[in-house]
């Protein structure tokens, strides 16, 4: 199965070319039941964390912290954050179980680079069952991938009314979740997502470079 294909440069401005699409032939509507409960299933995975595990809709509970909230903005920005972590954490711990599953039998990877050719080709292949459509890096420890049609989040281009959450909010979970693939296979890094015009989504893997103790 083909690499998403890869350009570079300084500043990642020369030699992008997209990769051939993934066709995948004979898709029925097993497959696209799938596809739509585990989008329903993300929506739903984001509010319970972002909203606070303890609380349910229109709870009494929730109507209490959303009153305190309103009277300490401070206090709503922390909580916020805290929700937001556990559900990046949440989607880096199964990452990692994921990929050491994907990973077992496979052939040494032996650069940076190679481990992020994996991640564009069998994570998202299990994951969101397309490639990563394009791969850029500027060869010092930035990678961007490009997801053109990227489907657990295709759902929420067609319809936002009443949906006040921003769209980073919905991609916390899978930075989380590349971004423990990628520490599971040696590449310590941090991943966030840049949604300009759903469905496509860029991921922006940057290196991080460990402070010597010498």
């Amino acid at each position: 199965m083909a690499s998403p294909k890869v350009g570079g440069g300084a500043g990642m401005s020369g030699g992008v070319s997209a990769a051939a699409p993934l066709v995948v032939g004979g898709l029925g509507s097993k497959r696209e039941v799938l596809a739509s409960g585990i989008q329903l299933f993300l929506i739903e995975h984001v509010e319970y964390f972002l909203r606070g595990r303890d609380a349910s809709p229109g709870s009494i509970t929730r109507k209490w912290n959303d009153s305190v909230a309103v009277r300490d903005p401070e206090e709503k920005r922390r909580n916020e954050f805290d929700n937001k972590l556990r559900l990046e954490l949440n989607g880096f711990e199964i990452g990692q179980r994921l990929i050491e599953r994907l990973a077992v039998d496979k052939d040494m990877l032996d650069s940076e680079l190679d481990i992020v050719k994996f991640i564009c080709r069998e994570l998202w292949e299990a994951s969101f069952s397309k490639q990563v459509d394009v791969l850029r890096t500027n060869r010092k420890g930035l990678y961007v991938l490009q997801d053109s049609n990227f489907k657990w989040l295709a759902s929420l281009s067609k319809n936002r009314d009443g949906d006040t959450r921003s769209l980073e909010d919905y991609a916390v979970f899978p930075c989380g979740l590349v971004c423990g693939a990628l520490h599971k296979l040696g590449m310590k890094c941090q991943v966030t997502a840049d949604i300009k015009a759903l469905p496509r989504v860029e991921f922006f893997v940057q290196m991080v470079v460990e402070a010597s103790n010498t």
